[in-house]
């Protein structure tokens, strides 16, 4: 009846640390794509924030003079 228990603890708490690395991995992606979502919003809202409508060619296209 006793044998079996150190096993049982092992393969409890390999699996635990299996689990435990998952939820770093997935809360490490998470993070980076909240990152890139923030810094691709944050370009966005500034380039029309910053665009000259005079420089318009027709209504609706954007011209860029480089």
């Amino acid at each position: 009846m006793l044998s079996g228990i150190p096993r049982k603890v092992a393969l409890m708490s390999v699996s635990f640390l299996i689990v435990a690395g998952l939820v770093v991995f997935v809360l490490g992606n998470y993070q980076t794509d909240v990152d890139s979502l923030t810094l691709t919003e944050t370009l966005r809202s500034t380039a029309l924030a910053n665009r000259d409508d005079s420089a318009r060619v027709n209504q609706g296209d954007f011209y860029l003079d480089k």
